[in-house]
């Protein structure tokens, strides 16, 4: 879909390049002001966005980016998780990061610099790219990234940078209902073992993410099914989650009973949302009063 740029998105674009050169990106709209952006091409900054608190006691707080379909930018002080952001052109219909902000986001730069861990939960191409996960590793100097077995051995075939960046890809694929603990930088993270619905691309593996950052406990799900199988033994339900990032397919009145009963998350963000159905998603879920939220990209929102 094509169209003007709306202002918020214009001015997220001049903080990114502002954050590019000067490695600083102020914070600008709120979400609850910002408006759907009707493009593919994503142009987010970190900071960028408004606030959304949660009760759970710690003051720290954990700021949540969200970059294009399901790549976000998780921010606590001066730690940087990015999960599922790396994946360059990705699929057509689904929005991705490019010019200035891919440059950044690959080079490490601006809003982008330090990162501490890149996770993967699959390497399907509008997740994962290795040639710009290579890049972002090697630009970085000790970002560690963490991701299915599938995921080092597209780097180890593809990426040049593979003999360097190699002792800093950790290989993390849980069995399924399995939770494999990482830490790195004191950031905690688990991979989760939830398996990816039948697709064009099978087989594939695949892990969801848990990340314990700021104080605050976050959930990726990436592209998982909802198998009572799979879940029941995670224990989800037991890990005080405040912020749940889910599939907008999922969303519907049986999928969010399910994550109710399984993961009982603070709030809720939906992703995966093409560009073009930002609007209608928001209000479609605005109408099942459930309290789950859609961030365009560049958007951000902070739980406390």
């Amino acid at each position: 879909m094509t169209g003007a740029r709306p202002r918020a998105a214009v001015l997220l674009l001049a903080c990114l390049a502002a954050a590019a050169a000067a490695g600083a990106c102020r914070r600008q709209d709120a979400v609850a002001s910002a408006g759907p952006r009707g493009e593919r091409d994503a142009a987010p900054a970190a900071g960028a966005g408004g606030d959304a608190s949660t009760d759970r006691g710690d003051a720290r707080g954990v700021e949540i980016t969200h970059l294009a379909n399901e790549g976000f930018l998780l921010s606590a002080g001066g730690t940087k998780v990015l999960v599922d952001a790396l994946f360059r052109d990705g699929l057509p219909e689904y929005a991705r990061v490019a010019g200035a902000g891919r440059e950044a986001l690959e080079t490490a730069r601006g809003a982008f610099a330090g990162v501490d861990a890149v996770l993967i939960t699959h390497v399907h191409r509008d997740h994962f790219h290795p040639l710009a996960v290579a890049r972002h590793l090697e630009s970085a100097g000790d970002a560690v990234a963490l991701g299915p077995r599938q995921a080092a051995d597209s780097l180890e075939r593809h990426a040049p940078q593979w003999p360097r960046i190699a002792d800093r890809f950790v290989a993390v694929t849980p069995g399924p209902g399995e939770r494999v603990e990482r830490r790195v930088d004191g950031v905690e993270v688990l991979g989760l073992g939830l398996h990816h619905p039948p697709s064009r691309n099978q087989p594939v593996q695949h892990s969801g993410w848990l990340v314990r950052i700021g104080g605050r406990t976050i959930l990726h799900l990436g592209d998982a099914g909802l198998d009572e199988a799979e879940f029941a033994p995670l224990r989800l339900e037991d890990d005080r989650i405040d912020l749940a990032l889910v599939p907008f397919w999922l969303l519907d009145d049986e999928g969010r009973a399910f994550l109710d009963r399984h993961v009982r998350p603070g709030r809720v963000v939906a992703m995966h949302v093409p560009p073009g159905d930002v609007s209608p998603t928001r209000e479609r879920l605005a109408a099942r009063g459930r309290g789950a939220v859609v961030l365009a990209p560049g958007e951000s929102l902070r739980i406390r």
